[in-house]
Parts: C-alpha cells; structure tokens; sequence
C-alpha cells in the first residue's frame, strides 16, 4: 500500500479540525447589548452615493454625489447603561457630478466641507443603550450640519431590541431627526426586526433590518425663501417625506455593529399659489445608498 506524502496528511489533518469547528445550534434567544470599553476605539469607513433631482416649472438639473469618509469612536467613559464618546472624522472626500447650477453650488459646499472635515471639533455624546442619546457637544455651523449627523447615527443603538430576542420577532421605535438646515424637528418611525443570526468566527452575528417613514408638513420658517415668495406674491407650502430601509449586522457577544447597508429616499415638495392661475410646484428628490464597514483601529487600542 502506497504511503501517504506529509502534505497529504495535513490536508487531512486541517479537513477534519474545520469539520469538528461547524456552527453550533442557534440560541433560541439572544440579547444584543453594547459592551463598552473605556479607551475603545472603533472606526469605520463609509460610503454614500446619492442623486439630486430638483424639477421646477418644467425645468429638472440633475447632480450625483459620491462620499468616502473614514470615521472614528473613542469611548471616554463606559458603564453598563452606555457611554460617553467622542466622534470624529478623519477624512472626508465627495464628488459631484453634474454641470448646472446645482451641481456647481453643491460641488463648491462639498469642497469646503471636505477641507474642514478633518479639523472640527469631535462630536461629543453620551450614548443611552437602546435609547435617545444626548448630544454634549458639537461642531458649530449649520454648514457642518451634513458631517455632524453622519457621526450621530454612527454612535445610536435606538434600533437593537430591548431583552432576549427570536429570530423573527418585531419591535418599533420613534425617533426626531434635526433638520438643521431647515431648523425643524421631523417625527420619524422606524419600524425593525431581527431577521437572522449567523455564525462567523467572532461568534454568533446578528442581522436587523429597519424601515422608516416620516411625513410631514413644514412650518412656513422652514421653507426655504419663504420671505422672498411672499413679496412676490405667492404663498408657499412644503412638505417632506422620508422613506428607507436598512440591514445592520451586530456581534451578539460585544453589542458592536459589524457592517451595515441602507437606501433612502427623501421627497421635498413647496407648492405656491399666487399671481398665476395654475400652482407652481417645486420638488427636490434625493435617492442615496450607503455601506458602513469597519477599519482598523490604532495600534495598541482597545476594540
């Protein structure tokens, strides 16, 4: 009988240990809670390509926006409620495609908030577990308000359940989005669900999904040019509307999330009534997609 090279038995050797490392039987429940560390750093790299359609008066401009960002969490202080953290990004970088007057202006924001991105200020937060987090400090500027709400999503863990949770099982919170670029307070319901859990080799993966919605009319302060509409005449209304979906996925053992995609789409409709017989209808549409990924950590940090 021919002798097995050495090689061969190795193979063999590894085969069998990956067959004896299978997946265990999934938890009937599982409890996904944030297990901080004070001195943890946590950074991720982002991905956001959106398209701007503003029509008006049988006019439409087009511009698409393509952001790759790299954002990072340092947990100051950590108790089994939350965390106090400061949130900041350490690259920022958007191209705007398009060539009317639209794309111009938004390709000029962008440029400047890319240049400032890296020196402003953290974000200062004290995260509440599976609640409404409280923000302590920010960058000042409406300007910076786009950056600033980026790194406020990144610190939230409103979504993930409250106690031992089934795969299958559906739970529903409220949210009020800051709309600082139109100083208005939209309500927001986000709707989620545990869909799956996984095995990987940092253990059991958990995967939600969250929908959301919000609708709602805006006050005549929030309307952009509302004083200038009413001096020529026109009376103005505006609503929005906000619709989307996203799947996050988080280790089940630390509460940390692991990756997430979404897609959202945001509807801004002003309507005016005035010297001419038919309304004019203005609306700006944005469709965007994003992918949150983690990065590497400093050497040395806590993970």
């Amino acid at each position: 009988m021919p002798r097995r090279s050495p090689w061969i038995l190795s193979i063999i050797a590894l085969t069998l240990a990956a067959g004896a490392q299978s997946a265990p039987a999934p938890p009937a429940t599982v409890t996904i809670q944030p297990h901080w560390q004070a001195g943890q750093v946590l950074r991720w790299r982002l991905t956001i390509h959106s398209t701007l359609t503003r029509d008006a008066e049988g006019q439409s401009q087009t511009a698409t926006l393509d952001n790759h960002s790299l954002a990072q969490m340092k947990i100051d202080s950590a108790s089994p409620d939350g965390a106090v953290a400061e949130l900041s990004v350490l690259s920022y970088k958007t191209d705007v495609s398009g060539l009317d007057a639209v794309a111009g202006q938004l390709r000029a924001d962008e440029d400047k908030l890319s240049a400032a991105a890296p020196t402003l200020a953290p974000l200062r937060v004290r995260i509440v577990n599976g609640g409404e987090n409280q923000i302590l400090s920010a960058p000042q500027g409406s300007e910076y308000a786009e950056i600033v709400n980026m790194l406020e999503q990144l610190a939230r863990t409103d979504t993930l359940p409250s106690g031992a949770t089934r795969v299958g099982d559906q739970w529903t919170r409220q949210r009020v989005q800051e709309l600082e670029t139109l100083h208005f307070s939209l309500p927001t319901t986000l709707r989620c669900a545990l869909r799956r859990l996984d095995w990987t080799p940092g253990g059991w993966q958990a995967e939600i999904s969250v929908t959301t919605s919000a609708d709602s009319a805006l006050p005549p302060s929030s309307i952009p040019n509302f004083t200038e509409f009413a001096q020529q005449g026109y009376a103005a209304k505006a609503t929005l509307n906000i619709t989307g979906t996203a799947t996050a996925k988080y280790q089940v053992a630390t509460g940390m999330l692991a990756s997430a995609n979404s897609e959202t789409h945001n509807l801004f409709r002003i309507e005016l009534t005035g010297p001419q017989p038919q309304p004019i209808e203005i609306t700006t549409r944005i469709d965007s997609t994003g992918t949150v990924e983690p990065a590497p950590a400093p050497a040395g940090a806590a993970h």
